[in-house]
């Protein structure tokens, strides 16, 4: 029999998941709807900086490793230009 402590745990860990994918949709519905504002490009270096630098500080500052944070938000920047390509 499984230890009932590991199935509250991942039970817990699934919820956590289920919200960060919400998140992540909400995030990246808005992400599209910034395409619509965007003049030239639809990528701001300053703006990724920005975002990097809060994600990268923000792991630092809850003992996460930065590089994960950082690697997490390259692909969430990514996955945000894409859709704001499909909006254009």
């Amino acid at each position: 029999m499984r230890d009932p402590g590991l199935k509250r745990v991942r039970a817990r860990i699934d919820e956590l998941d289920a919200r960060i994918v919400g998140l992540l949709c909400r995030r990246l519905l808005l992400a599209k709807k910034t395409a619509r504002f965007k003049k030239r490009g639809l990528r701001s270096a300053s703006r990724e900086a920005k975002v990097m630098g809060r994600a990268k500080r923000r792991a630092r500052e809850d003992g996460l490793p930065p590089e994960l944070l950082e690697a997490i938000y390259r692909a969430i920047i990514a996955g945000s230009v894409k859709i704001q390509v499909k909006r254009k």
